[in-house]
């Protein structure tokens, strides 16, 4: 008789952690600095984009988007809480439509993109264009019909 409830005891017990193991792999309490796949949409002209960008988060809270200067400031940045898989979406007062995903630590976040170069474009004012693009043709979205 104690030899099964031991046995109970220890089946109950290592099913309880073999569960914990694996049903809790993914970190829910994030707290740091984050890669991040950043998903824009703009209901007013129907524009969508798609970055990979860094993220800081304190206590499952986006606190800032380190977009490139002129994009969305840290005083734009709605209250967005992280679900325990690294996701949460926003909307702005503009009406902007955010989607953010951590994909991995800060480290190594732009080894696999493209640098940013000086656009080939040419102004209307017949000087070369000073936007930075990654695109592969050369020109930023201003220029992108030349």
């Amino acid at each position: 008789m104690i030899q099964t409830k031991k046995f109970i005891f220890r089946w109950i017990f290592l099913s309880i952690v073999f569960f914990s193991l694996f049903t809790g792999c993914k970190n829910s309490d994030y707290n740091g600095r984050y890669c991040a796949n950043v998903q824009y949409h703009n209901p007013n002209t129907d524009t969508h984009s798609e970055y990979t960008l860094t993220v800081t988060v304190d206590d499952n809270q986006l606190t800032k988007i380190d977009f490139p200067q002129g994009y969305l400031s840290d005083n734009d940045l709605p209250s967005a809480t992280f679900d325990g898989n690294g996701n949460t979406k926003f909307t702005t007062e503009r009406g902007y439509e955010y989607t953010v995903n951590i994909t991995g630590p800060e480290t190594g976040c732009f080894d696999n993109i493209s640098k940013s170069i000086q656009c080939s474009g040419i102004t209307k004012k017949g000087v070369r264009c000073k936007k930075l693009t990654d695109n592969a043709n050369g020109l930023c979205w201003s220029h992108r019909n030349q």
